[in-house]
């Protein structure tokens, strides 16, 4: 209308288009900075994010979930302005240009992405060209060749060769004071005598000074209960000794008193019976005569034979009576009397032997009971002995409350001189370790120093492994420390190398070159443009190399993977030597170079090998 003023409104600029700040000021903040200058505010929520829209007054930033000045709303698939709400002239020329802006953007993002799409294309056809050209290459070539890019080699070297068997052991003391335990086990139970109190371990002791007390409970009970029985067979003796001494006194009273008394009063009976007679027969004469003269009846004189009868009659009874007793009588009380003192010293002789074996068995509880208390038998440094086996149920620990058992050894009073380790070898083994063997012997105590010994000693008989043992036996061998040094105590680990064979100028290869097919040894060698399998004759092994006596020379080159390849190679065929006379000339060809003289040198004694073998129908 003419005479009214349009107000001057400034030309908006060119809207501002940024990446979000992560750690701009909130939309909330820039909404109430912004509700000065827009009176209005709707509640629209975009899901668009990563535009910043706004004028050169108050640019605005937002996020996914922000809230929207009411002036425009994005739509979460669209790449422009969809409407606008209440505009004015600035919205529309700031909603304008977004959209011009947007567009440009879009555009520019596509072209990129053609490019780098194109870029992925060439760099994926020149890929592919290339890894199949290198495919038809690789089958156009021998399948040999193929093989020799694919095998490690290793070259045959002749070196000092050493074999050693290590083994972890125990150190001890070559030198010991074992204390016994002599109380003996109660009758009854095989449990052993439990330990009341013991002496600290590595104490040092002096001669008679206590190391142990065990349990002598039991023993006071026994002791009581034997203390009666040897007082009721000291009665038993008394007794049966009396008995002897009555019974011999018995035979000198008989023959000495009762058979002479006995016999007197039968002389006696004799005397009067004879006398008797005598009258009798003076009776029936003198009855006889005044008989014949009437002066006595018949009836008279019969009466006085009767009693010269009666008078013999006696006689006759008391000689009788002094024949049974000096040949019947006297022999049988003498044999029975004599028959008693017999039966009476047997009886005092048992009753003196078991006297005597209550009284030892008196005696020897008291023993035991002193043997209770444990001295040191010489000066030392206590050392318990005990038996750390994990593979034995009932290990033995010396502590107080342990059970020990007769003979068992509880203490060890060791030469801290004499230091040996004891360690124990495998069956394969125990022939290759002999007397007076070198070793070094390496201490967990002392890992920064390396010492020395010599075998002195390898039992004949395995250890004992317990019921969870494995079939493998193992032996014992002991190994002087030839130096020890200060500090070192029995019990400390141990490992013992002990050098079993040494080969200054020995052939050699890696073990795990070689191969073994039928009872023959192989390896592969590598060729110009093929692989080929080779028969050796092996010597000694130390686990890591072998020796070779026979088939090979210093400087070729054996694979170290043989056996990944043994299917695209053809052995040799088997030679004229069998299997075991190889071995045994083997054997002796090992004996060859051990016992070689001094001016052999171990080449000549292999090459002797090679020619014995060689003879026997070898390669």
């Amino acid at each position: 209308m003419p005479g009214k003023l349009r107000p001057s409104v400034p030309a908006p600029k060119r809207p501002i288009l940024k990446p979000v700040d992560p750690v701009g000021p909130s939309l909330e903040g820039q909404r109430s900075s912004l509700s000065s200058r827009s009176p209005r505010r709707p509640k629209l929520w975009p899901e668009s994010r990563g535009l910043v829209v706004g004028s050169p007054i108050q640019p605005l930033r937002f996020r996914a979930g922000d809230k929207l000045p009411r002036f425009t709303t994005l739509g979460s698939s669209s790449k422009y302005l969809q409407r606008s709400v209440h505009p004015t002239y600035l919205q529309r020329r700031v909603a304008k240009r977004l959209v011009i802006a947007m567009k440009s953007s879009s555009a520019r993002r596509t072209a990129r992405q053609g490019k780098i799409g194109a870029w992925l294309l060439i760099a994926l056809a020149i890929c592919t060209a290339g890894g199949g050209g290198y495919y038809w290459y690789a089958q156009q070539r021998p399948k040999q060749a193929r093989l020799l890019d694919r095998v490690i080699v290793q070259p045959v070297t002749r070196d000092l060769f050493l074999h050693r068997i290590s083994q972890r052991g125990e150190i001890e003391s070559a030198s010991n004071i074992d204390v016994y335990c002599e109380v003996k086990s109660s009758a009854g139970s095989n449990t052993g005598v439990a330990i009341l109190d013991v002496i600290p371990e590595g104490t040092q002791v002096r001669k008679g000074d206590k190391l142990a007390t065990l349990d002598s409970s039991a023993l006071e009970k026994e002791r009581i209960a034997q203390q009666i029985l040897c007082n009721t067979s000291d009665a038993l003796l008394i007794q049966s000794t009396n008995l002897h001494e009555t019974s011999k006194i018995a035979l000198q009273e008989y023959i000495h008193g009762t058979f002479v008394q006995a016999e007197q009063t039968i002389l006696g009976e004799i005397f009067v019976a004879e006398e008797n007679l005598r009258r009798a027969e003076g009776y029936v004469k003198y009855s006889e005569e005044l008989a014949a003269k009437n002066f006595y009846t018949a009836l008279q004189l019969e009466a006085d034979k009767f009693a010269v009868d009666k008078a013999k009659n006696d006689l006759e009874t008391a000689q009788t009576k002094l024949n049974v007793l000096r040949q019947y009588t006297k022999v049988k009380t003498e044999n029975q009397l004599a028959a008693d003192i017999k039966t009476t010293a047997a009886k005092m002789r048992t009753d003196e032997s078991t006297y005597a074996l209550d009284k030892q068995k008196l005696e020897e509880i008291e023993a035991q009971i002193a043997k209770c208390t444990i001295l040191a038998p010489a000066e030392g440094q206590v050392v318990y002995n005990n038996d750390n086996d994990d593979w034995d149920d009932n290990p033995t620990i010396i502590q107080a409350g342990a059970l020990v058992r007769e003979r068992q050894i509880i203490f060890k009073l060791p030469d801290p001189v004499q230091m040996q380790v004891k360690a124990k070898v495998n069956e394969a083994s125990v022939n290759r370790v002999k007397v007076g063997m070198e070793a070094t012997i390496r201490v967990e105590a002392f890992p920064d120093r390396e010492l020395h010994g010599v075998v002195t000693k390898m039992n004949d008989y395995p250890e004992s492994s317990g019921w969870r043992g494995s079939n493998a036996k193992e032996y014992a061998a002991f190994v002087k420390i030839l130096e020890p040094p200060p500090g070192m105590r029995p019990g400390m680990n141990a490992d013992v190398s002990i050098l079993v064979e040494e080969l200054p100028d020995a052939l050699q290869i890696p073990v795990q070159a070689v191969v073994e097919q039928g009872g023959r040894h192989y390896c592969l060698m590598k060729g110009l443009d093929r692989l080929e399998a080779r028969e050796i004759l092996l010597g000694s092994t130390n686990d890591k190399v072998l020796v070779i006596a026979d088939g090979l020379a210093e400087g070729e080159h054996v694979l170290m993977n043989p056996r990944l390849f043994l299917t695209e190679v053809e052995l040799p065929a088997a030679t004229g030597t069998t299997t075991t006379a190889r071995r045994t000339q083997l054997r002796s060809a090992e004996d060859r170079i051990a016992k070689k003289p001094e001016s052999e040198t171990t080449s000549d004694a292999i090459g002797k090998t090679g020619e014995t073998l060689g003879g026997g129908g070898g390669e």
